[in-house]
């Protein structure tokens, strides 16, 4: 990714809300509703060309194409990868790792109200996602299907770039990671979860090079990596949870064999629901093997009450690697908080206190944070 000696560039996660009368795009996308490329130059692209063009306004360094093709729908993956299909979920078995924690266990209450009203967020007017009725699986040999479908996203965004006449100085498309993919994607076909991981990290090998053979930089998008924690029963000691991620990683770095490490960055979160986040796994039992990953720049989620005081755990990792890191943050879930990477010319905020006697930033650059908590952002 492009740096800046002078001053703070911005970007965000990935997932943007479709513009006004797009609503139901994603959605179209995801069950492969639009797949031919008239239609997509039509009700597609002018979408995406109005993402493209609020970003840059805001002042959005590095943008995105709104991620508005990311589902997780047999539709969705069947398109990307061959050996799968659905079957109905049986009594007492969730449809994805996600619907059985030992965070769900313990507010059982509370989680049954959300499944009920099929929401995330519990804002007025989120539209009621419907329950999944099916599990997604692997039964024969999971492979790419070749670059195809994630062309469809790169020629979409290239075209959305340049109907919405803005000047994008930088881009991203994020794909996601092998132990992401393995939330919603069930193995009944091989003979351990070790091979099962590694051919996921095969069948989306292709698509990492696509992208950045557009030109784009490519963000894994990886929440599992920490999210996983909560879903093993009984829960593990962190030593044995650190050997399950460690093999995550592998499979990542697998995937990546052959792309230059500037053209890639990482990203991690604890999940963006509105919940009580009681058993969110502590960056520092894993932030080591996040900067194992071959990327030249890393996204983690650091801008809510669990988890904005671990920037401190970041900069214990950073000492210990021997790589350029770039650590930014993002406004999430259950308390928000403001990011603290978000400002630039337009946060005066974002310089208040400078070179105080507490900060000693020899940058002059605050983050927006309590005075206790405000690290250095230089």
């Amino acid at each position: 990714m492009q740096k800046s000696t002078t001053r703070i560039r911005t970007s965000h996660v990935g997932r943007l809300p479709p513009p006004k009368g797009w609503e139901d795009m994603p959605a179209r996308l995801a069950n492969a509703e639009v797949i031919d490329s008239g239609e997509i130059a039509s009700h597609v692209v002018p979408a995406i060309a109005e993402t493209v063009k609020k970003q840059v306004e805001i002042g959005i360094d590095c943008i995105n194409d709104g991620e508005f093709w990311t589902a997780r729908s047999l539709a969705h993956y069947a398109a990307h990868f061959t050996g799968l299909e659905a079957r109905p979920v049986k009594v007492g078995e969730p449809p994805t790792t996600r619907h059985s924690t030992r965070e769900r266990d313990e507010f059982r209450d509370f989680y049954a109200d959300m499944d009920k009203l099929g929401t995330l967020f519990f804002v007025p007017g989120e539209k009621p996602m419907p329950p999944m009725t099916e599990r997604v699986i692997a039964r024969g040999p999971v492979k790419s299907r070749g670059p195809q479908a994630i062309n469809r996203e790169i020629d979409a965004f290239r075209a959305a770039i340049d109907r919405s006449g803005s000047k994008v100085e930088e881009a991203f498309i994020a794909v996601l990671a092998p132990g992401w993919l393995d939330h919603f994607i069930f193995n009944e076909y091989y003979n351990t979860d070790e091979e099962f991981l590694f051919a996921l990290a095969e069948a989306v090998r292709e698509e990492y090079r696509a992208v950045v053979s557009a030109g784009f930089v490519l963000q894994i998008d990886d929440p599992g990596l920490p999210d996983w924690w909560d879903m093993i029963k009984p829960e593990p000691t962190v030593e044995e949870y650190r050997k399950f991620a460690k093999l995550r990683i592998e499979a990542v770095n697998h995937a990546l064999v052959g792309i230059p490490e500037e053209k890639v960055r990482y990203h991690l979160c604890w999940g963006s629901w509105h919940g009580p986040h009681t058993h969110d796994l502590p960056l520092e039992h894993i932030v080591d093997l996040v900067l194992a990953v071959k990327a030249q720049t890393y996204s983690f989620e650091a801008g809510n009450v669990r988890h904005e005081h671990e920037w401190r755990a970041w900069q214990a990792g950073q000492g210990a690697a021997r790589q350029d890191t770039d650590a930014w943050c993002r406004k999430s879930c259950d308390q928000p908080r403001r990011a603290s990477a978000v400002g630039r010319r337009s946060h005066p905020s974002l310089y208040r206190d400078c070179r105080s006697r507490e900060c000693n930033c020899r940058h002059g650059l605050r983050s927006w944070r309590p005075r206790s908590l405000r690290p250095c952002l230089g």
